[in-house]
């Protein structure tokens, strides 16, 4: 209740309705209008419970919209043009199909910039969860001095409280970052002072100093390290419970390929020359075929390669990957390309990312293939006497092992560890491509569904020890002394 009106709150998307309310404000004197102002709000309560490094039993990264848990299944955004004039002509479609494939946020990206208004009031109407940086990254400001203010201190005050006056009132911006991958103590006179302009202008909002910071962290060893797939699984033995950035480079379309590459000819020369990294896309797609042979190989192999990666990642921790959309038409780590073409990512993000989820980890073992499966809900209401679906089949639709399973209640919110199943093949029957269907049905509806390819290379590559020696031993020694560093009484205060 505010005064004699009950207002409904702003959600985001899945865990509710994202209402906004008109508002206008008019200003008189002596009885005449002298100025007024319309526009929207919404109404909402977010609390982040971030883990204190220093307890033992500290808690996890936790999200609250309304006193209601909120599991993060984002995106990185990035500008969707490289004129800055005309960005706003791609806001309305780039979101609505982050919504289609069930993403809740989006991080804008401390490497781009403030996007215009119209993205944030998309956002509002939308029901998207906005993790807003401030536009520095990639760098260390340790010139910065604001005890002795030059010009460069004042501008970062300017803009940084523009930015802040100019985002406050919008309620899919929920939580500040000082910005992307800056070394956290020798930036800390930069990030510090932005925090404290973020508190004293809205202290509404949660302010992280930096990405990645305490137990969130951007995983790269694959990709830029080169690892397999599960190079992913280190998050979990570093206990890190949120990842900001991780992926992998595809090909866009081929109609966009041709784009920007015309003489066809002379294609794989413009892939490096729009930013496609030869060695790491041949690394990973080759996999899936000779990446090189054709165009539409290299963009099928490729597309593949960062699909399966994706979906590695996003079915293990909370997530926001490597990125949604480009900012030019170009070989990158989008899953939707310049011109709102979406790549095999994109599909394979929103099944990933469905609220309700059957997921599962395998390995296979000669003509035997163990599943542990795991039965994922996010949504705040549950369900009974759901029906389980296994089908595993080829390429073609042929089945040649099926399993139903009867599960009386999911929980709201919850995760549930099923029974290991085993699917095992008669030799005869050991083709490519190997699929495992999964479908999850109430009341005889569709509620979920998923699928894997038993027909690549083992994801358990890498030798779990090694695995778990990289996240328990070598990652906490490179990252975690600095912590204790910025984290000390002293720069506390």
């Amino acid at each position: 209740m505010i005064g004699e009106l009950d207002l409904k709150r702003w959600n985001p998307w899945d865990l509710g309705e994202p209402y906004l309310h008109p508002l206008c404000l008019k200003l008189f004197n002596k009885g005449e209008l002298q100025d007024q102002i319309e526009g929207r709000f919404g109404i909402r309560d977010f609390v982040v419970k971030r883990p204190n490094y220093f307890k033992k039993n500290r808690a996890r990264w936790q999200f609250h919209v309304n006193d209601l848990f909120e599991f993060i299944r984002g995106a990185n955004w990035v500008p969707p043009d490289s004129f800055l004039a005309r960005v706003d002509e791609h806001y309305e479609e780039l979101i609505k199909m982050a919504k289609d494939a069930n993403i809740n946020t989006l991080r804008v990206w401390g490497g781009g910039i403030r996007e215009k208004k119209k993205f944030y009031e998309i956002c509002d109407e939308t029901g998207i969860l906005v993790w807003q940086e401030f536009p520095f990254a990639c760098a260390n400001y340790t010139q910065v001095n604001f005890s002795k203010p030059g010009f460069f201190e004042r501008l970062i005050r300017q803009e940084c409280s523009a930015i802040v006056k100019e985002l406050r009132n919008h309620p899919s911006v929920v939580f500040y970052s000082g910005g992307n991958e800056m070394d956290a103590f020798m930036s800390r006179e930069l990030l510090r002072n932005i925090g404290k302009i973020c508190r004293e202008l809205d202290p509404t909002r949660p302010y992280l100093m930096t990405s990645p910071y305490v137990e969130e962290r951007h995983n790269w060893l694959v990709w830029h390290l080169l690892f397999s797939f599960n190079g992913y699984d280190v998050s979990i033995y570093n206990d890190d419970q949120l990842v900001s950035e991780y992926g992998l480079q595809a090909a866009p379309s081929l109609a966009t390929l041709k784009y920007f590459s015309p003489d066809i000819s002379k294609w794989k020369k413009m892939i490096s020359i729009h930013n496609g990294s030869k060695l790491k896309l041949d690394r990973y797609g080759r996999k899936y075929g000779d990446c090189w042979r054709d165009p539409e190989t290299f963009m099928k192999t490729t597309q593949l390669a960062q699909a399966e990666g994706l979906k590695h990642g996003n079915e293990i921790f909370g997530t926001l990957f490597w990125q949604l959309n480009e900012p030019w038409p170009c070989v990158c780590w989008s899953c939707i390309d310049y011109f709102k073409h979406p790549k095999i990512s994109y599909e394979k993000i929103k099944e990933a990312y469905q609220p309700v989820l059957v997921s599962l980890t395998w390995k296979r073992q000669g003509n035997e293939i163990k599943v542990s499966p795991f039965l994922i809900n996010d949504l705040h209401s549950s369900f009974k006497n759901c029906k389980l679906m296994y089908k595993l089949q080829d390429g073609h639709g042929k089945i040649f092992d099926k399993q139903e399973v009867l599960i009386k209640k999911i929980p709201e919110n919850s995760i549930s560890r099923l029974k290991k199943r085993s699917f095992r093949l008669n030799p005869e029957n050991d083709v490519r491509p190997l699929y495992l269907k999964i479908k999850l049905e109430h009341n005889g509806e569709m509620l979920s569904s998923n699928s894997y390819n038993f027909s690549l290379t083992n994801p358990f590559e890498i030798p779990q020890f090694l695995i778990r020696l990289i996240g328990r031993v070598f990652l906490p020694i490179a990252f975690d002394n600095l912590l204790l560093k910025l984290n000390s009484p002293s720069l506390m205060s």
